[in-house]
């Protein structure tokens, strides 16, 4: 059975959409920020580890996993993880009503 929701339920679920996506994007922007410098900071202390080792042909191999795989696991734990999560109804309300006070 389905239930008829109104104008006024209409244009709250528009909103709660909305504020979702944009919560979404939120989290894209920051995971990718966090990804991006800690990505950076990975690097840097790969091209520094290889260079103490004198570019030794198993320093640059271990290096290089070790910087493909740090990528891979920031990606998976600031980027998919957050975006993977359900957030329901009840929570982006609760979250529209801590931050829009306004919207009573």
């Amino acid at each position: 059975m389905k239930r008829r929701v109104g104008d006024s339920g209409q244009q709250l679920l528009e909103v709660v959409r909305s504020v979702r996506r944009r919560w979404r994007a939120r989290q894209l922007v920051q995971g990718g920020a966090v990804v991006l410098g800690a990505g950076f900071i990975v690097f840097f202390a790969s091209t520094f580890g290889v260079d103490r080792l004198r570019f030794d042909d198993s320093a640059v191999l271990i290096f290089r996993i070790v910087l493909w795989t740090s990528l891979a696991g920031l990606v998976a734990w600031f980027l998919v993880r957050p975006l993977l999560r359900r957030v329901s109804d009840a929570q982006v309300a609760l979250y529209l009503e801590e931050h829009e006070p306004s919207l009573q």
